[in-house]
């Protein structure tokens, strides 16, 4: 049994910083517009700079969804570890909610969710 470490994409480590330190991230959904992108898979930073410049609207961002963190804590159950999320909870709660998610379906699989 080890310990599972979930954030999503908010808190700024790169890929290549996370995986070395074993951290899975759930992307947050950025919104140019009509386009739809997750933070660091279909938009890295600098491409989303260059974007910022060139756009006449600024981006919106919208939570991962719940099952998104479902996926993420199903593995780490079946593995047999516990998990320590950490999100951003100044977004309005909805990270918050979507993170916690796993936790309301099943409350006695991850007993000590805080």
């Amino acid at each position: 049994m080890s310990i599972r470490f979930i954030c999503d994409s908010t808190c700024d480590y790169t890929e290549q910083q996370a995986k070395e330190l074993g951290i899975t991230l759930v992307p947050l959904k950025v919104l140019f517009g009509e386009k739809e992108y997750f933070d660091g898979v279909d938009i890295k930073p600098e491409a989303f700079y260059d974007m910022l410049a060139d756009s006449e609207e600024l981006p919106t961002t919208s939570q991962p969804s719940p099952e998104a963190f479902l996926q993420y804590f199903r593995e780490a159950k079946e593995a047999g570890d516990d998990v320590i999320c950490i999100d951003d909870v100044d977004l309005k709660t909805a990270v918050r909610a979507s993170s916690s998610y796993p936790v309301v379906l099943n409350p006695t699989s991850y007993k000590n969710y805080r």
